[in-house]
């Protein structure tokens, strides 16, 4: 490991004097020439609970205002507590070597202000002493906001970075480099300790301190027991086989070098017209108040609830009615399914948060009343009342990425609810259909989601969670931590041809997805991989191999196989385009292998088939030539059977050129085909299940109608252009 972090003998912390007649000339050298670093160590060291946006703004906000303030008051506040005055630099105190060297340049630096052979240590004039003292004020600034984030009362809104003071952003949402799986641990190791101990560890791996000179930082910040914290960064350090500083370098912990994207138009249109209607209301509620005697009003009707929302709703859409499951009950029953995952997380018991999400839903329901948040439906969802009491599956406060949000989710039967709301309210509500899951597709949900990760929820019959990269078959998956209420680490998301972004952030270089194991309680060696579509649960990945005496005809298998993963990495790339269509289950079926001619290699021509919760599925016939060459769409199909367990005979051909430039061709079919006729622009024909032909010089050019034949007589007919 390239950081050593050694224990330091304790010595007690220098006190300093303040000189009243100095400027702030060099100070504001220092935060200028080394602003980035500083905004670095900042945003390094805030509380996640802050959110990535809100640790960007609050990180550039401390840096900037580390510097004392002028002012009338601050004046006679540094005057009465015997300060100096603002403009002041920290004097050196009995027994310090001066730090200065000349007429105001600093020159000499000090291991302990200035870094141990660190980043700070150098000739420039924005070195030294006055660098030492504006990192202080950072370092102090950004465990006083860690305190506050800690100690500020949940239901209030403003647990986050304070409003006032520049830089201020809206309409936008701000957030650094996309973190790798290298970066990824770190960033969860360090979001899972206390702030002294990210000071500590950003002191030694971003400044190059060494354990005494971040010890006196950390001392003249006011930080609490700094040796508990050497020692926590320097664990932390261990257990990293790459260096700490290059990680921090990283552009997941660079807050200069951000991405910018809106906030939710919909709710920001929506708050515009709500704030216009209330405006409104109060002009009318003012006018009837001046033209209507106030005496007047003592025997008017209750208020009575529109009718859409009246009746059997308003009695069992209530916190106490809804259904728990018990802890154990997957183990005991023979439907494993949403029906049996328990009631899990640290509100479940929390009646005005599942009472605001229950009124949210019932809100949606009656559109009439819309004065909930605007319902996200998957496709084929829809917002309405649940037919029977619904069942509680999670409460709890989660981190988002963006701050800490409550999360309630609820199954009715058929659909998965989903409701978050922000520290001030700002709520959400989510939809999706989830009807007849079973150990695989019920296996996890979405508890939150940024722009570039995502948290899960686990079922409670998951043993084990792994992260694997699809695109990198011979990889093994990275073990996956997940809290004892089910809920993993944030996982990266595929970002390839999503969220706008340039092509060179969204090429597709890795495609996370989740391999999971069950409890050998329900079944033994049972492992599987889901992956994510940016629905509420992710997608079943399945495999069918190639027909053969030890492949039979039977339905998809899990896609873990050699073979299975060699075809997904193959394939990964291209499950972006069936992102948000409410996906249950992609399978790739590879049914049929064929010799290419002129002894050019082998190619395995392969049936991505889709299924939706909905029902309906769709297709794409591909070609995978030899190697790694990438596969070839040849047809598509929309709701279809096409390749599903009611479609299970296929033919399809293309045409193909060999490496001497000679054009043939290719045409094949899955098990049980006999013979195949070729028609159209060529006449061709064979048995068995795969056909090849040289084509004309001229190419041969129309289409080409195929016909293949089972021996029960059946003909299954396909095209190639």
């Amino acid at each position: 490991m390239g950081v050593d972090l050694p224990m330091p003998i304790r010595k007690p912390p220098p006190v300093l004097a303040l000189r009243p007649t100095a400027d702030l000339r060099d100070a504001e050298a220092v935060l200028i020439a080394r602003y980035p670093q500083l905004v670095r160590l900042a945003y390094v060291i805030l509380p996640p609970a802050l959110g990535r946006h809100g640790r960007v703004v609050a990180a550039h906000r401390l840096v900037q205002r580390a510097l004392p303030g002028g002012g009338l008051a601050a004046w006679w506040a540094r005057v009465r507590d015997g300060r100096g005055v603002p403009g002041s630099l920290p004097e050196r105190g009995p027994g310090q070597p001066d730090r200065r060297d000349g007429a105001g340049d600093f020159r000499r630096v000090s291991a302990a202000r200035g870094g141990a052979g660190g980043a700070a240590a150098t000739a420039d004039p924005a070195d030294g002493f006055a660098f030492g003292w504006v990192r202080a004020r950072v370092v102090a600034a950004a465990l006083a906001e860690s305190r506050r984030s800690e100690w500020w009362p949940r239901p209030f809104p403003g647990r986050g970075p304070r409003r006032p003071g520049l830089p201020g952003v809206w309409g936008l949402r701000l957030t650094p480099g996309l973190a790798d799986e290298d970066e990824l641990p770190l960033l969860n190791a360090l979001s899972d300790t206390d702030p002294a101990t990210r000071a500590a560890f950003a002191l030694c791996c971003l400044d190059g301190l060494d354990a005494d000179g971040a010890a006196d930082v950390l001392d003249d910040a006011g930080a609490d027991d700094t040796a508990a914290a050497l020692a926590a960064a320097e664990r932390i350090a261990a257990d990293f086989d790459v260096d700490a500083e290059v990680l921090l370098a990283s552009p997941e912990f660079d807050p200069c070098q951000v991405r910018a994207y809106p906030t939710d138009l919909l709710r920001r249109r929506r708050r515009v017209r709500v704030t216009a209607l209330a405006a409104a209301a109060a002009c009318v509620a003012a006018l009837t108040v001046g033209l209507v005697d106030g005496g007047g009003g003592s025997g008017g009707e209750d208020t009575v609830a529109p009718a859409a929302v009246r009746g059997s709703a308003v009695d069992y859409l209530v916190p106490e009615r809804l259904i728990r499951a018990a802890p154990e009950a997957w183990a005991d029953t023979s439907r494993v399914d949403f029906t049996a995952w328990s009631a899990r997380g640290t509100r479940i018991a929390d009646r005005p948060l599942l009472a605001r999400a229950l009124d949210a839903w019932r809100a949606a329901a009656a559109p009439g009343t819309r004065n909930g948040p605007l319902p996200a439906l998957a496709p084929g969802t829809t917002a309405a009342l649940p037919p029977a009491d619904p069942r509680l599956l999670y409460a709890g406060d989660v981190d988002s990425g963006d701050g800490i949000e409550a999360v309630v989710m609820l199954f009715d039967g058929q659909r998965v609810v989903r409701y978050a709301e922000t520290a001030d309210r700002v709520a959400s509500l989510q939809f999706a259909l989830v009807d007849d899951a079973d150990v695989t597709t019920a296996a996890a949900l979405v508890l939150t989601r940024s722009a570039d990760r995502v948290r899960y929820l686990l079922a409670p019959w998951v043993a084990s969670a792994g992260l694997r990269d699809l695109l990198r078959p011979d990889g093994e998956p990275r073990p996956l931590r997940v809290a004892a209420d089910g809920a993993t680490e944030p996982v990266p998301v595929p970002t390839t041809g999503t969220q706008g972004l340039p092509e060179a952030q969204t090429a597709c270089r890795s495609w996370p997805v989740l391999q999971l194991r069950s409890s050998d309680r329900i079944a033994e060696r049972h492992a599987f991989l889901v992956g994510d579509l940016g629905d509420l649960s992710p997608v079943h990945l399945t495999y069918n191999p190639l027909p053969g005496p030890d492949n039979p005809a039977r339905a998809p298998r899990e896609a873990l196989s050699p073979a299975a993963l060699t075809s997904w990495a193959a394939n990964a790339c291209g499950l972006g385009e069936m992102r948000g269509r409410g996906i249950r289950a992609v399978d790739v079926w590879d049914f049929a292998e064929q010799t290419l001619p002129e002894s050019a290699g082998r190619a395995t021509w392969e049936c991505v088939r889709a299924d939706t919760w909905r029902g309906p599925g769709s297709t794409a016939v591909v070609f995978r030539g030899p190697g790694k060459a990438a596969p070839e769409p040849l047809s598509r199909a929309d709701d279809t059977a096409l390749c599903s367990r009611f479609g299970q005979r296929i033919v399809a051909g293309r045409r193909w050129q060999a490496p001497s430039g000679q054009r043939y061709f290719l045409a094949a079919a899955s098990r049980g085909i006999t013979h195949i006729d070729a028609t159209g622009a060529l006449k061709a024909s064979a048995d068995g299940t795969v056909l090849a032909t040289p084509l004309p010089a001229g190419g041969a050019p129309g289409a080409v109608d195929l016909t293949a034949k089972a021996p029960d007589g059946e003909a299954v007919r396909g095209s190639a252009g």
